[in-house]
């Protein structure tokens, strides 16, 4: 049986090897990922917005993360951000300790996640900067 994922992402590029890391390793569950956000055109463009704050609007529910992904029958929802603009989204401060900084990108995401998605079919992909 195969496993739908949906992933959340910065921009189409993030996308395309957030598809192929998930395809990859996965393989054996038959995997297969669809973008959620940003969508990618048919010639393979990114449309619309997409950036870090593409990805905050989206998982707040209102371009409706939770509709669609059960509407597209999703699984796992991947979100993806990079740490290099941490300070634009609300983390102040350096963080020395990788472990500690991705620790609170994730608090930050799912406390911005809409509260009628269920937090435990999100897996996160943090750039670590």
């Amino acid at each position: 049986m195969s496993v739908k994922i949906g992933i959340v992402c910065e921009g189409i590029s993030d996308y395309r090897i957030l598809k192929h890391i998930t395809e990859r390793f996965l393989r054996e569950y038959d995997a297969y990922v669809i973008p959620l956000k940003p969508k990618e055109t048919p010639d393979g463009k990114q449309d619309g917005f997409g950036s870090w704050q593409g990805v905050l609007q989206y998982i707040k529910g209102e371009d409706q993360m939770i509709l669609e992904a059960i509407s597209e029958g999703c699984r796992f929802v991947i979100v993806h951000i990079d740490t290099d603009v941490r300070e634009d989204y609300g983390l102040m401060g350096e963080y020395e300790d990788h472990e500690k900084l991705y620790e609170e990108v994730v608090r930050m995401l799912t406390s911005h996640v809409h509260q009628d998605f269920d937090r435990d079919n999100l897996v996160f992909a943090i750039a670590i900067h």
